[in-house]
């Protein structure tokens, strides 16, 4: 989408006030099993006419994510249930408000018929972005008989073809964990989805509803949903099985600041535990990031599933959290994170007073002196960074990211959220942006880095440069016998949002290296080997001691 407009194009969905030939009797009474759509669409019934709900979400949107241009979505109940004139009329009105530049359309494959079908094409031959969105949820009769659903495969496969044959992408939205399915039934219907061929898809977990018949079946025990483990561990299996040219719309999670492929379930967690105790390592969370009044939950049930998975120890920077896991958990081993800030040993003994914590990681602002202070003067562990990126902010208050995105890196856990990063192959070079605004231009043989505001290129006083700060990464194998000697419990790696090979290679040129330190700190030297291998992962290919080192003090 982003390379056929040049810009980031977002989903306006609409109530257009249809119905479901499965709920008005002409094929059935009562809908979908699972389906109480007050649950989903924007304004549960929304009498509003259609310029109106565009209007009204288009600015709560353009807030939120900097889009200009929008797609209108007609999402709730079946979208193409009524005569093809009707149909033109709304579709039409969508289109002309401002800034719409194409229609998505949520329906049911029962209910496209050829005049339907033409009318979308004629769309698309005039220039607009045009989606079909099918609502099959399964590949399999039985199941679709069982929800009520009220058609077959074969109607998605007719539907499907003939959409296509017309230059009309479909996307086929499915439902893992319907009554009586399991990871296999998912595993068939996504391969007969795209044996028939397919552009799009999404994936929904069922979730039980109040006032449908589902929540009634689950009441009695006839019906138990999956968890967030089994849900994601399927999903992420569907998403491996399916060709690279297939987009996925949406993949839905009931945890808002799941990172697929970087961050743990529940199951793999655990499986990791057992894997490192077995060698005799530690394991610890993260969990340093503020809750909010709305969101408490999310993160005291995170505490929670630390505490009965058997995390050695939880990385905390909230005090609030900190009081409740005291509280409820008082084995329970804490460590104050970099997001607590405490630059100095009375804060450092303030959180150990109150708090319990056994180790602190300091911020990267310190000289060694500095930290050598805080060592002397308390009895918690000290964990001091020792590889990784920089950041300009003072450590857990950072402002630039929220200002341009709207989302707290402090609450999010992310300095440039994904749905907020822009890339954008022009005739002077790859644009990285956040948010729309534009933060570095890469040449044609240019390394191009994750974007983050503090790290783009800017023009001031004419001139184009790094004018926060330069891309480089914090690099302290040479300092390892000063840390040794003054006492350092344990070296940080930077490894937010990395992948598994990141960690891999950095950890093992740092094991080597601390051993060596030990066997022979007068003695020790960085190998060109290990810093040759640092540098490929650093940012900007380049490094420095930070603060630690002050040479003019």
């Amino acid at each position: 989408m982003l390379e056929r407009h040049g810009e980031r194009v977002h989903k306006v969905a609409l109530d257009a006030g249809f119905t479901c030939p499965n709920r008005d009797g002409s094929k059935g009474i009562g809908g979908c099993t699972f389906c109480n759509n007050k649950s989903f669409a924007p304004g549960a019934r929304d009498p509003a006419p259609l310029a109106a709900q565009f209007e009204r979400a288009r600015g709560r949107i353009a807030r939120g994510t900097g889009a200009r241009r929008f797609i209108a979505y007609f999402q709730a109940y079946t979208n193409t249930y009524a005569h093809v004139d009707e149909l033109r009329t709304l579709y039409d009105a969508a289109l002309a408000a401002p800034d719409v530049m194409g229609l998505s359309i949520g329906t049911r494959p029962d209910c496209v018929p050829a005049p339907v079908l033409d009318l979308l094409a004629e769309y698309r031959e005039r220039g607009h972005e045009v989606w079909l969105e099918l609502g099959l949820q399964s590949a399999f009769d039985a199941t679709l008989a069982r929800v009520n659903r009220g058609h077959g495969f074969a109607e998605y496969e007719t539907a499907t073809r003939a959409a296509r044959a017309r230059g009309i992408p479909v996307c086929c939205h499915l439902i893992v964990g319907l009554p009586g399915e399991d990871a296999s039934h998912s595993h068939v219907s996504l391969d007969r989805v795209l044996a028939v061929g397919v552009d799009g898809l999404k994936l929904h977990p069922l979730h039980v509803v109040k006032h449908t018949k589902l929540a009634i079946e689950w009441k009695r025990g006839e019906y138990e949903p999956l968890n967030e483990a089994d849900y994601t561990r399927i999903a992420a299996d569907l998403i491996e099985r399916t060709p690279w040219e297939v987009v996925y719309h949406r993949v839905d999670n009931t945890n808002a600041r799941a990172f697929p492929g970087l961050n743990f379930d529940e199951a793999q967690a655990a499986e990791g535990l057992r894997y490192a105790h077995e060698r005799g390592r530690r394991v610890l969370l993260a969990l340093n990031t503020y809750p909010q009044s709305d969101t408490w939950q999310r993160w005291t049930g995170a505490v929670d599933r630390a505490a009965k998975l058997g995390i050695d120890a939880v990385i905390l920077a909230d005090p609030g959290l900190m009081r409740y896991a005291v509280r409820q958990y008082p084995q329970l081993r804490l460590h104050l994170s970099v997001q607590g800030s405490a630059t100095s040993y009375e804060a450092v003994n303030f959180y150990r007073e109150h708090f319990g914590i056994q180790r602190a990681v300091l911020p990267r602002v310190l000289s060694l002196p500095q930290v050598e202070n805080v060592v002397k003067h308390t009895d918690v562990e000290i964990e001091l960074f020792g590889f990784g990126g920089l950041c300009v902010m003072v450590e857990g208050r950072c402002l630039l990211s929220s200002y341009c995105t709207g989302e707290s890196p402090n609450s999010a856990g992310v300095c440039s959220p994904p749905k907020a990063v822009q890339w954008m192959d022009t005739p002077t070079g790859l644009e990285s942006r956040l948010n729309g605004v534009l933060l570095d231009r890469y040449g044609k043989n240019e390394k191009a880095g994750y974007p983050t505001l503090c790290k783009g290129r800017f023009e001031v006083g004419g001139e184009t440069y790094y004018a926060i700060e330069e891309p480089t990464s914090l690099n302290t194998l040479d300092l390892l016998p000063e840390m040794l000697k003054i006492g350092i419990a344990a070296i940080k790696i930077e490894g937010r949002q990395r992948s598994p090979a990141y960690v891999a290679q950095v950890t093992k040129v740092w094991r080597a290296a601390i051993d060596a330190v030990k066997e022979n700190a007068a003695g020790f030297k960085p190998t060109p080997a290990w810093q040759a291998e640092l540098n490929k992962l650093s940012e900007g290919q380049s490094h420095t001691l930070g603060a630690y080192h002050r040479p003019w003090k």
